[in-house]
């Protein structure tokens, strides 16, 4: 138990965020596992989880090198299904691409 105000507060605060983020954490995983389990996952269920991906990274859900890990992971699927290979794999690149050059321009922001 807490032995001041402010720390039972920062307690039940801990408890809110936790639950908030089990939920994304869950909802991510969800989603990973209907675009892997499709045999063609559409464009819409693809760009869907790479934003649920990069906007968990932006909040501190995950880790940003654990987004960048599933992102790589989900380009290596989507290539070794035979779709559109190569379109896929530049989408996925100029997704990545244009959210690191906006991770790194708000981090120089706040230097």
């Amino acid at each position: 138990m807490a032995n001041t105000k402010s720390a039972a507060k920062r307690a039940r605060q801990t408890v809110k965020r936790s639950l908030r983020n089990r939920s994304v954490v869950t909802h991510l995983r969800t989603i990973q596992k209907t675009v892997r389990s499709t045999q063609t996952p559409g464009s819409d269920q693809v760009r869907a989880l790479i934003s649920a991906i990069d906007k968990a990274a932006k909040r501190g859900i995950i880790h940003p090198n654990a987004a960048k890990r599933r992102k790589a992971r989900l380009g290596k699927v989507l290539a070794g299904l035979n779709i559109v290979a190569s379109r896929w794999c530049e989408v996925l690149r100029w997704m990545c691409l244009q959210r690191t050059l906006a991770m790194r321009l708000t981090e120089t922001r706040l230097q």
